[in-house]
């Protein structure tokens, strides 16, 4: 039953800016572009949350979608994702338990040219309307 769907997203200063806000993480690599490059980045650093609620947010509305609750999310960070950078984010559903309707996800960013910035694995609480 494995199905997957990927979905682009650019990262711009509104984004980083607002879940700064959320977040209270003020970090200076997220907020101060100057900051960001004194401390070995290209600009200004989404998140690491920030890129899993993007991942929440394809898995709440596309696979396996509304009604969907994550139980557990594991990730790796491999390299960050900028204030500019255009990312391409794939969910897998791997298996899906019925008897449970807990939903096994895999999970990639990459960004524009297919570098891994972030992967991981989710359990997803969801009940097929069958």
């Amino acid at each position: 039953m494995k199905s997957s769907f990927s979905k682009k997203f650019t990262v711009d200063k509104r984004m980083i800016d607002n879940f700064a806000d959320f977040s209270s993480d003020f970090n200076p690599i997220h907020m101060n572009e100057d900051k960001a490059i004194e401390a070995g980045f290209k600009g200004r650093v989404l998140h690491g949350a920030g890129l899993l609620g993007l991942v929440s947010s394809v898995i709440a509305t596309e696979i396996p979608g509304p009604g969907s609750i994550i139980l557990e999310i594991k990730s790796k960070f491999k390299k960050p994702a900028h204030d500019g950078d255009v990312i391409l984010i794939k969910i897998v559903l791997e298996e899906y338990k019925k008897i449970n309707h807990v939903a096994d996800i895999s999970f990639s960013i990459d960004d524009e040219e297919g570098i891994s910035l972030c992967s991981g694995i989710s359990k997803v609480l969801y009940k097929l309307n069958n």
